[in-house]
């Protein structure tokens, strides 16, 4: 599917899962490079940037997560930049994008801009902010998952929330993982914007760089780190809990022990048997078994294990 918008000389074309037919159409009217159009017919494993003598093409990947689709999975987008034109490529439902159709949606996300200021770096970057801006929303309902966690981790939940640290863990690397080569593909941007001699576009990329890019990874990094801290934290509780029922059980264990072992004693099957036939011989050994269970209970006072 084609979707154009045309704000002021710059044309704005969206494809979503393109056809032969319609990568042959947009090859007719931008000319655009025979190897950069065979990457737009399927998705492109590698984050990229590459020039072609008449356009610029990128390739973004950004995670989605479970509670906006069926499973989590990396989606891509395409951008070809030319002079006056920059086109977009999709392979699936974008939920940032999907409210950028018309013109009206096209000059909500570029704003109030004046002629000399619209160039197609302009598109790219407001495209790209719509997509850190959904991941800026994705970290930030982490962090509120985390700081659930956290409550119910010192309410004494410990066993519980070992799967759901691991799973925001899980969410947070892959989010990582995935825009750690956005940094890269910057990098080459500038590169082809300074041998272009083309500050206006280098201008657009520095500042979602600096103003966006970075200022989102160190907030996943930060997040990361909460939960490595969080998971450590769960994990030492956890380990202190099972020692003290581990502690419990062994000490139950010794207690015990004297009682099984009298008991066995006069319960064997021999001619003689101290005290069994004497007056009061049951009240006897239950004596000795009481007297050797608090001998038992002063010892681990006295070590102070109770």
């Amino acid at each position: 599917m084609i979707e154009q918008s045309l704000y002021k000389n710059t044309k704005w074309i969206r494809i979503t899962n393109p056809t032969v037919d319609e990568l042959s159409e947009i090859r007719n009217e931008f000319d655009i490079d025979p190897s950069a159009l065979n990457d737009l017919a399927s998705p492109t494993p590698h984050q990229k940037v590459e020039t072609y003598p008449n356009s610029l093409y990128a390739v973004f990947h950004f995670p989605a997560y479970r509670h906006s689709h069926k499973k989590s999975h990396i989606q891509e987008i395409d951008f070809v930049i030319g002079k006056d034109y920059v086109i977009t490529v999709q392979y699936d439902t974008i939920d940032a994008l999907l409210k950028l159709s018309g013109e009206e949606a096209v000059k909500d996300l570029l704003g109030e801009m004046s002629e000399e200021e619209t160039d197609p770096g302009v598109i790219f970057v407001g495209v790209l902010k719509e997509l850190y801006s959904a991941m800026e929303d994705e970290l930030l309902n982490m962090g509120e998952k985390l700081k659930k966690v956290e409550d119910n981790v010192f309410l004494g939940q410990e066993k519980e929330m070992v799967g759901q640290i691991s799973a925001i863990s899980r969410d947070l690397l892959d989010l990582k993982r995935t825009l750690s080569p956005h940094n890269r593909n910057f990098e080459n941007l500038l590169l082809v914007a300074t041998k272009a001699n083309d500050p206006k576009f280098a201008s657009h990329v520095e500042k979602i760089l600096d103003n966006i890019y970075i200022k989102l990874i160190e907030e996943v990094s930060d997040s990361i780190d909460l939960a490595k801290e969080l998971r450590e934290t769960n994990n030492s509780l956890l380990y202190t809990k099972q020692n003290e029922t581990m502690k419990v059980l062994t000490i139950m264990a010794f207690v015990t022990f004297p009682l099984s072992l009298v008991a066995s004693i006069f319960g064997m099957n021999t001619k003689i048997l101290p005290i069994v036939g004497l007056p009061y011989d049951f009240w006897i050994i239950l004596g000795f078994m009481f007297l050797s269970t608090l001998v038992m209970f002063i010892f681990f006072k006295t070590k102070k294990w109770l």
